[in-house]
């Protein structure tokens, strides 16, 4: 999929800012910081990389992998799932030592019951530990 077809189908309008953003992500299948994002000189503010990134999420283009360290990580959902439908959470693989994230992706850890007027909008599952080429 193309950023300007991904961002049709989950009904956002197409501006520069945001095929800028989503092309970085669809190209580089890693999670991004916001610092890392504002190096990557893509030619919109501050803000403007803020409102994009809180609306990718929104409409589950992109999740959030936070970290130990409080730095916030975002990363394209692959497969990209309708937009009416929730994406499936995943647990996320944190290297203490040289920061790398690996999404992981498993069969369903936890049956969690919430009570008849609870909706559920997303959970987190953060493993942290060191990889092999940091041990």
């Amino acid at each position: 999929m193309t950023a300007v077809s991904i961002l049709k189908t989950f009904g956002l309008s197409i501006t520069k800012s945001r095929i800028n953003l989503l092309t970085a992500f669809l190209e580089i299948d890693s999670p991004f910081t916001i610092t890392i994002l504002n190096r990557k000189n893509l030619d919109f503010n501050r803000i403007t990389l803020h409102r994009v990134l809180k609306a990718f999420v929104e409409k589950g283009i992109l999740h959030i992998i936070p970290s130990s360290d409080n730095r916030i990580f975002y990363k394209i959902n692959v497969p990209l799932t309708k937009p009416d439908e929730l994406h499936e959470g995943h647990p996320h693989y944190i290297c203490s030592n040289c920061r790398s994230t690996l999404c992981i992706e498993t069969k369903p850890l936890l049956e969690i019951k919430l009570p008849p007027d609870y909706k559920m909008k997303s959970i987190e599952i953060v493993i942290n530990g060191k990889s092999d080429h940091c041990a």
